[in-house]
């Protein structure tokens, strides 16, 4: 409650009711919704149960409603090395896929993953978004930086 210092002006016939001066009005605020970020800096490497662990452990950390974020090729494993793709076994990824929607279903969060995906003959570097209500949608990355410099050859500061 707030209490009214002075009352509004009256014009014409139509003008609502003066409030007497000092009589209280309530004054109704939206709620506030609050959220949090999750980063998840899981380790990633070509093994699709130890990354699916970490992964694991990060969504079970969070709270219902937050909002997961997780690495480039987090389910898959990602490198610059990408010959271990061809040994990566498309059954046990599309069953971690399940597991990924299922974890954010049993938690309520929102879980963004990075995986790469087969199809087409193809391999996809893909952004997974699974939803708390069972929904799922995914991205492909098509501008890819392939000319970028190996990591931890440069810095990524530099001050004189």
């Amino acid at each position: 409650m707030i209490a009214a210092r002075t009352s509004p002006p009256a014009f014409g016939d139509d003008a609502p009711a003066q409030r007497p001066l000092g009589c209280p009005i309530t004054v109704e605020r939206a709620p506030t919704m609050r959220t949090s970020v999750v980063i998840g800096q899981v380790p990633t490497g070509w093994d699709l149960a130890r990354n699916l662990t970490g992964i694991a452990r990060v969504v079970a950390a969070a709270r219902p409603g937050d909002i997961v974020l997780l690495p480039e090729g987090a389910l898959s494993g990602y490198a610059p090395d990408l010959s271990p793709l061809a040994h990566l076994d498309l059954d046990a990824l599309e069953r971690g896929i399940s597991r990924l929607a299922a974890l954010a279903r049993e938690h309520a969060v929102h879980l963004f993953c990075g995986s790469l995906l087969h199809d087409d003959g193809a391999w996809w570097n893909t952004a997974l978004y699974f939803a708390p209500d069972g929904g799922r949608w995914t991205y492909r990355k098509i501008n890819l930086a392939m000319n970028e410099p190996q990591s931890g050859h440069h810095a990524t500061f530099h001050q004189p």
